[in-house]
């Protein structure tokens, strides 16, 4: 028996990139390995979101964040100088925690 496979009914949606800074003047903080964060990206339509992400430098009011954004319809590696106001640490829990 055939199965018969619609197109899709409304294109797919890829919404344009989120607002970054220039890189800051002066010295960045660099960790060796980068810290677990929750970002809250701001897009030039004025809408905002929430990504996980990795801090990867900082300045006292800038941070450098690395999270998964979209080149096209894939899944890429994306970085932005964002302030740092809109950045908070998060915990990654190890994925054995709770198991008995």
């Amino acid at each position: 028996m055939e199965m018969a496979h619609s197109a899709p009914t409304a294109p797919l949606h890829v919404s344009a990139a989120p607002l970054s800074l220039p890189a800051p003047d002066g010295p960045a903080t660099r960790p060796v390995k980068a810290l677990p964060v929750w970002v809250r990206l701001r897009f030039p339509d004025g809408s905002e979101r929430t990504e996980k992400g990795f801090a990867k430098a900082w300045t006292r009011d800038h941070v450098l964040v690395q999270y998964v954004g979209h080149q096209g319809y894939h899944p890429a590696a994306m970085e932005l100088w964002t302030e740092a106001r809109w950045v908070r640490r998060r915990t990654i829990e190890p994925q054995w925690l709770g198991r008995a």
